[in-house]
């Protein structure tokens, strides 16, 4: 009896080498996968933001900039954006700006640090869930760098991936927990972490169904069909809110013009690609080599193509299916992957690409879950397998890690991005037609010009392409071939013709074809007489024909139809400063008006030149040359010598306590 006591009370003391050498693997496994996380990704640090989505979501977006302000957070929750609706991931991107301003490495920063909350959160979750150390940890280690991590991580704007995927996982591990004590709590805080995941982005709206598949396993809630029926019942709040943001997340797309409509893209397309790319990302995720921003979808449709790769997928899963009880990890990480993907598989198409890296953040983890726990049974079969299988891991995890790092390289900027992205797809007239507007905007004008020839050549019907050449054209003082371009792209879209003409009219403008350029405004503001851009040039016209009041009212009207419109802002400001008609010129009111669109757009030598008039206007001459020094200095960044001498002949002025004024009639404002 006393034996038996002593054994006992002996059992119930805890073995602490054992306890300490779990506790140190534990350690170690979260400490390795952070630093190979940071060593993978740190070099997004260094890189811009990218000018596709990052200017309209950070840099250029007036809301963002303002930071979080009642003004701003109100905006998140109640406009659809480029789209979409994710107010959590606006708020997001306005607290990087109340942190680190526009620098981008803050931004991501951010990013990285979420991704790497992530990748804990996913190894910690699993580690509890399954008792598997090591296959949690290679599951979260798969997932943390793998090379099409990286769209998620460096692209600022795909803050949404990183941010969903945070409280993806906390909602899971929330779900689990809430299965072995079963409380309002528990129960509750899953639907909000759900919740806040779905205000990120709409990834999550087949997580009910994901919360079914571990009920099959880890949870092991399912023996049999009985089953399924309360465990159904129990998840119907999650399924109502899922299902309400798909409606709204379907018209904040058709609204947003994001969807491609099906008479352009008919069904048998859309199914064909969705069947083909589950086995695209597939090929991806063990062969991630040709990474793109962007791949272009090729509407060239094959019955052949279509039926097998159904036959395929349905084969496949018919056999995961059966698998269902022997191995229920291949059961569950195979419709983890087919149902996570389901909503941007393409079914409802998105934009013109045919899949997206992005895509995979979630639904690799389903891959990472097969893979990893069927080597596990694969080595525990036959011990002597374990070298093997480590030698291999570790090969593969290595190759994945300088991959991912590599890939980094690419995305340090938009031209480098759009480069590598074209010359690994080949034919890609998106990205060509968005790295020649960006070329242009770096003052290579010659090769943006060859490129949109080429695309325009191959495809002659690309509105946009022959808009842009008849911007570059334009830039170029080559008013004739502008003229031709802009005529062109009003033949291929003619519902568009009121841009069209304020671009001919910017042409006529620019040419001193006053009456001409007076003439294409008129016609085109009779067709849109609230267009912002309109307007501003209708301004610039009736500054040239010396009609200056009638220029400051155009110039009102357009900020009243666009408050955000900056070059209507600082013509405005420019002329209440500056102009030499007492009952045109407002100090004060041109001091308010660029102070807003600095706080708004941020210091550009213009910007800060027009501040600079303002604030000799009102007598404040330290101010004036101190606003003149910082344009002086933004100006010859920007390689501006005709606005830099300008600024150095005002600048003696406001040294000289002089203010600057000139006749704005007669001549193009600034």
């Amino acid at each position: 009896m006393v034996q038996a006591l002593k054994q006992s009370c002996l059992s119930k003391i805890p073995m602490k080498p054992m306890y300490f050498l779990n506790r140190f693997r534990h350690t170690f496994c979260v400490c390795f996968l952070m630093v190979l996380t940071w060593s993978a990704f740190s070099n997004i640090l260094q890189n811009d933001f990218i000018d596709l989505d990052d200017t309209e979501y950070i840099v250029d977006n007036p809301y963002v900039r303002m930071g979080l302000t009642f003004e701003s957070v109100r905006w998140a929750f109640t406009t659809v954006f480029l789209g979409n609706w994710h107010p959590l991931t606006l708020l997001s991107h306005m607290a990087d700006v109340e942190l680190f301003g526009l620098h981008p490495a803050g931004h991501h920063l951010t990013s990285l640090l979420l991704h790497l909350l992530t990748v804990v959160a996913l190894f910690e979750w699993l580690r509890r869930v399954t008792g598997s150390l090591w296959c949690a940890f290679a599951t979260a280690l798969f997932f943390s760098i793998h090379p099409l991590r990286v769209e998620s991580v460096a692209w600022a704007a795909e803050r949404k991936d990183v941010l969903c995927g945070f409280f993806g996982i906390l909602a899971l591990a929330a779900y689990c927990a809430f299965t072995k004590k079963k409380t309002f709590f528990s129960y509750g805080l899953t639907f909000l972490l759900l919740l806040l995941g779905l205000l990120a982005k709409g990834m999550l709206v087949t997580w009910p169904l994901v919360f079914l598949l571990l009920d099959v396993w880890p949870l092991e809630r399912v023996k049999t069909r009985k089953d399924l029926k309360p465990l159904v019942f129990e998840k119907i709040p999650f399924f109502l809110l899922t299902i309400g943001f798909c409606f709204i997340l379907y018209f904040a797309q058709k609204q947003g013009g994001a969807q491609t409509d099906w008479t352009v893209y008919p069904l048998r397309y859309r199914l064909e690609n969705a069947a083909m790319s589950y086995f695209r990302y597939l090929a991806k995720l063990f062969y991630p080599t040709n990474l793109s921003v962007l791949y272009p979808l090729r509407p060239d449709f094959s019955l052949i193509r279509l039926g097998l790769s159904l036959v395929a997928l349905l084969g496949i899963s018919v056999f995961f299916w059966l698998q269902y009880r022997r191995r229920p990890w291949l059961f569950v990480g195979w419709f983890w992957y087919l149902l996570v993907l389901l909503p941007v598989i393409g079914l409802v198409q998105i934009g013109r690409q045919a899949m997206a890296d992005r895509y995979t953040y979630l639904p690799s983890i389903g891959v990472g879950i097969a893979l990893f726990w069927t080597v596990r049974e694969w080595t525990r079969a036959r011990p002597v397998r374990m070298t093997f299988v480590a030698v291999l891991c570790t090969a593969g995890f290595a190759a994945l890690l300088v991959s991912t790092w590599i890939q980094t390289y690419r995305w340090k900027d938009t031209i480098t991005l759009f480069e590598h992205s074209i010359r690994v797809t080949g034919d890609n007239p998106t990205l060509e037609v968005n790295l020649a507007y960006r070329l242009a905007q770096a003052g290579q004008l010659e090769r943006a010009i060859e490129i949109s020839e080429s695309v325009l050549e191959r495809y002659p019907n690309l509105f946009q392409c022959a808009v842009n050449l008849g911007s570059f054209h334009l830039k170029k003082k080559s008013y004739e071939n502008a003229l031709f371009y802009l005529q062109k792209a009003m033949a291929i879209r003619p519902k568009n013709r009121p841009e069209i003409l304020g671009y001919i009219g910017e042409v006529y403008l620019q040419s001193r074809q006053i009456e001409a350029a007076e003439r294409t405004l008129q016609e085109a503001l009779r067709d849109s007489p609230q267009n912002a851009r309109l307007l501003n040039t209708l301004g610039e016209v009736r500054c040239l024909q010396g009609r200056t009041a009638e220029a400051v009212n155009a110039w009102r009207r357009s900020l009243e139809q666009n408050p955000h419109f900056s070059p209507a802002g600082e013509n405005l400001a420019w002329t209440l400063a500056v102009c030499e008609e007492e009952s045109v010129r407002h100090p004060q009111e041109a001091l308010f008006v660029i102070q807003q669109f600095l706080n708004l757009f941020g210091p550009t030598a213009r910007r800060l030149d027009i501040l600079a008039a303002a604030y000799a206007a009102v007598g404040d001459f330290p101010q004036a040359a101190a606003a003149a020094q910082e344009a002086r200095h933004l100006a010859q960044q920007e390689q501006n010598t005709n606005l830099l001498s300008e600024i150095d002949a005002r600048l003696q002025l406001y040294q000289q306590g002089k203010s600057f004024l000139e006749k704005v009639c007669g001549q193009k404002v600034q």
